[in-house]
């Protein structure tokens, strides 16, 4: 099982981007969180099968509906015994 710290920018707040990322990890089987930053950027960490968070990094490519994405940022890592593991996809505030 892996881990994916995903930064996304662009215009991704205010548009959904959030909201449709869970709906997207929940559907595809994942398990962690999205977060709006204070730089205008989204960060998603996102657990489960690495083939499962590639689906998910295919979405965050291309964002919502309005959204307009310019980079995603990927940090990969093992679950390890002092990795959190989350228990469904949520949008934290």
């Amino acid at each position: 099982m892996y881990q994916a710290e995903i930064i996304v920018s662009g215009l991704v707040q205010g548009v959904n981007y959030r909201y449709n990322t869970r709906e997207t990890a929940q559907k595809i089987g994942l398990v962690g969180w999205v977060k709006n930053m204070p730089d205008e950027t989204v960060k998603i960490i996102a657990q489960g099968e690495k083939e499962k968070i590639d689906k998910l990094l295919v979405w965050c490519r291309e964002g919502s509906e309005i959204a307009k994405v310019e980079d995603v940022k990927v940090n990969w890592s093992e679950l390890g015994e002092d990795t959190e593991i989350y228990q469904e996809f949520e949008i934290e505030y």
